[in-house]
């Protein structure tokens, strides 16, 4: 292998979902194995903790995709950029660490370290794991080596995963810097809206539409949620700021606070949320969240490590949650009642959770990104940042603001039914917080259009044009195959900038076969 060994071990450290998960024998629970893909919604029991306590974490999701009711995330352009983009003449060595596969013996000289664990059991255990790693591959440095060695990049609940992991005693001083790519550092409400109402497929009007067409299938998902409220990974997802408003007059009016998670016990009390395991489970969450704040702040300055949170904003994401009727009910709103109204999200993690508590109001440390949440572990300027902490370059801060261009925002849900038409809503946002009216003479020469494909590549690619709508842009596709497919708004016309665009990806369900999917790697 050519090129320098680097000075440096770098981490990557992937979100909930994203590691392949195998049995005893070693088959594949969980992921992708031969392009093809293992599914929870066929046999949830495969991944309950009761049934299963014991899965080994075998590898990273290598491409993004679909398997009902995830949308998952893929890290061989983030592995690829790494490989190809750090180091003296790139070539840098790679390692997955999987102990318990047998046979692994550890590549003490990689200078990338791919960490996959059991996101179920969360953010704690992952990060007491991630400890005992890392001091296996530095024990043989002094501490004059060992100090400021490493740079973790966390992708989702991963970067909460190394954000508990420097907090662990004596891990600090070994941490350069910790880089945190779409990390719910203040939980997601949809993760709330998942516990609560249970797994779906979309949300609003679509899963209303999935829940229709797909009849008595949609009994696999009760089993699916049946499964996903055991995780202790899922609860470490919920909100940690008062997330809920309360319309039938309690939390967020005559001046009363909105509500925490814990606070649907006895606002709710119906449900799920009656069960004891609930406000147990949420306790255990908030106590893991409680603690990586203690540990952080109560740090020596001097030995705390930077963090360098990767957000994005303007897209359509669970952000508002209304206690309305008797009822949970998360929308894409922007929740009045919280600061930074209009900021939206990456399309899962709002951003006003997408930056560390220490660090909010600080928007010097923030590094704007205009990938949505799935594909924004790739994001070019993730590899660059890494890039100048390898080289010691010095302080690392954002080089551009959310407010020094026109940005593009879009609204695409997670999941749609094989054979029906998708929405897509678009929205260039000018510097100034306008909307499209804010674009003034430009507006005229500026063309939004969709390029839709399937992700394993067997259908031949769309493209359709966008129309104004409002202070917007709108259009719809039919998919015409089961599976993953990339969806990407492409903006033409704009001068001055370069030009934005925003990629996801769709999962679409056949309502014949629910359980059959397509994995998302090219045949």
């Amino acid at each position: 292998m050519t090129g320098k060994r680097l000075q440096h071990l770098i981490v990557v450290v992937p979100g909930i979902g994203g590691s392949v998960l195998a049995d005893e024998r070693m088959r594949p629970v969980w992921g992708d194995a031969r392009r093809r893909v293992v599914q929870v919604l066929a046999d949830p029991g495969r991944l309950s903790l009761a049934e299963a306590p014991t899965l080994h974490p075998v590898a990273l999701m290598a491409s993004a995709g679909h398997i009902p009711p995830f949308r998952l995330h893929g890290y061989d352009g983030l592995v690829l950029g790494l490989r190809n983009g750090v180091g003296a003449g790139g070539g840098v060595r790679v390692d997955t660490a999987t102990p318990t596969v047998p046979g692994y013996t550890r590549d003490l000289a990689a200078d990338v370290v791919l960490f996959p664990y059991d996101f179920r059991y969360g953010v704690a255990a992952a990060g007491e794991r991630l400890a005992e790693e890392i001091g296996l591959r530095l024990a043989d440095l002094s501490p004059r080596q060992r100090a400021r060695r490493v740079i973790v990049v966390g992708h989702s609940m991963g970067g909460l995963v190394a954000r508990y992991w420097a907090g662990l005693p004596g891990q600090a001083g070994l941490c350069r810097a910790v880089l945190t790519v779409g990390t719910p550092h203040l939980g997601a409400p949809k993760a709330l809206d998942w516990v609560v109402n249970g797994a779906a497929l979309g949300r609003g009007p679509i899963r209303e539409a999935t829940t229709k067409l797909l009849g008595e299938a949609t009994d696999l998902l009760d089993e699916v949620t049946r499964v996903l409220r055991d995780w202790p990974g899922v609860y470490d997802l919920l909100p940690t700021y008062r997330a809920v408003l309360d319309e039938t007059g309690g939390g967020g009016v005559a001046g009363d606070p909105a509500l925490l998670p814990a606070d649907l016990v006895r606002r709710l009390g119906v449900g799920y949320v009656a069960d004891p395991a609930f406000a147990s489970r949420v306790a255990a969450a908030a106590a893991m969240h409680e603690e990586i704040s203690r540990t952080w702040s109560a740090m020596d300055p001097d030995v705390r490590p930077a963090v360098v949170p990767f957000l994005a904003r303007d897209h359509g994401t669970p952000n508002a949650v209304y206690l309305r009727g008797g009822r949970l009910v998360v929308t894409d709103d922007d929740p009045h009642w919280q600061p930074n109204a209009g900021w939206r999200g990456d399309g899962t993690v709002p951003a006003i959770s997408a930056v560390p508590s220490e660090l909010q109001g600080r928007r010097e440390v923030e590094h704007p990104v205009t990938q949505r949440h799935t594909p924004m572990a790739s994001a070019g300027s993730v590899v660059q940042v890494v890039r100048a902490l390898t080289g010691d370059s010095g302080p690392v801060r954002g080089d551009e603001t959310f407010d020094a261009r026109v940005r593009l925002g879009v609204d695409l849900d997670e999941a749609a039914v094989l054979g029906e038409p998708v929405p897509v809503r678009a929205r260039l946002i000018h510097p100034t917080g306008g909307g499209t009216s804010g674009l003034g003479p430009q507006l005229e020469g500026i063309a939004l259009s969709l390029l839709v494909k399937s992700a394993d590549r067997s259908v031949e690619a769309l493209r359709v044009p966008m129309a104004l709508d409002g202070d917007g842009w709108a259009a719809d596709f039919t998919p015409s195959a089961r599976g993953a497919w990339r969806v990407t708004v492409e903006v033409t016309g704009l001068s001055g900038q370069a030009a934005p665009r925003a990629e996801d990806i769709l999962g679409v369900i056949d309502p014949e076969d629910p359980t059959a999917v397509d994995d998302g790697s090219p045949r």
